[in-house]
């Protein structure tokens, strides 16, 4: 695992991060980790919690996280490449970001990692759509 955290932090570096450290990263997010920091931090009730997840449907979705993706898949199913769909759900769950093509979404481009659409899904507007359901919530 740490050989393959080296070559992810090479591509990142790429990238342009600096100081990436994919193996410290993906540790502090492992299930053990995640139940202790949720006993640990309690929600706060000044706070509304909503969650959506996307899902990639193969490794050809996203080339970057396709060896991830076929990681999770057998242990957990859905994912987009880092988190799977029952690791995703949090506070309300608002639902799962799937392509209507055959590209799936994966974690980074939820994050809008390339900077790119894809046919069937706008990252810009979809956060501008998040924004402004939040809005007429009341938020």
């Amino acid at each position: 695992y740490r050989f393959i955290a080296r070559i992810v932090d090479r591509v990142f570096r790429w990238m342009g991060d600096r100081d990436p450290d994919f193996y410290t990263a993906t540790h502090q997010f492992t299930t053990a980790n995640s139940e202790r920091f949720n006993r640990e931090v309690s929600d706060s009730p000044m706070v509304y919690y909503q969650s959506y997840m996307s899902q990639m449907k193969g490794g050809a979705s996203d080339g970057l996280l396709a060896l991830t993706y076929y990681l999770i898949r057998p242990l957990e199913g859905a994912n987009d490449g880092l988190v799977s769909l029952p690791s995703a759900v949090w506070g309300e769950f608002r639902g799962v970001f799937a392509s209507t093509k055959r590209r799936g979404i994966s974690h980074g481009d939820m994050i809008d990692l390339k900077r790119e659409d894809y046919k069937g899904f706008r990252v810009l507007e979809t956060y501008v759509q998040i924004v402004s359901d939040l809005r007429q919530m009341g938020f």
